[in-house]
């Protein structure tokens, strides 16, 4: 016998699409009425990749290295002391 409710594919059609107009899950949480645990839930369903986060690398003779290209970069290549991302690794993500 099946456990739980039916799928509402209206709730998961609408996340879809506030997920593309780039809306973060606590905020759609928020907009639908939801906790961010059953929008994560439909985020899986709906097949979308989750985000990678990185953690910042530790300072080596005035110097951090960045999570994507691996250059050694000084502290203001870098769009804030919590990005792991050079400012050049960002811009080409954008312009994919």
């Amino acid at each position: 016998m099946p456990r739980g409710k039916k799928v509402d594919t209206e709730l998961r059609d609408r996340i879809a699409k506030l997920l593309k107009a780039g809306h973060s899950q606590a905020e759609i949480g928020r907009m639908v009425g939801r906790v961010p645990g059953a929008i994560a839930y439909h985020v899986r369903a709906l097949g979308i990749a989750p985000k990678k986060l990185f953690a910042v690398l530790p300072m080596k003779n005035g110097k951090r290295k960045c999570v994507t290209c691996e250059k050694r970069k000084t502290p203001g290549a870098f769009p804030g002391k919590r990005n792991a991302e050079c400012t050049m690794c960002v811009r080409a993500k954008k312009g994919d």
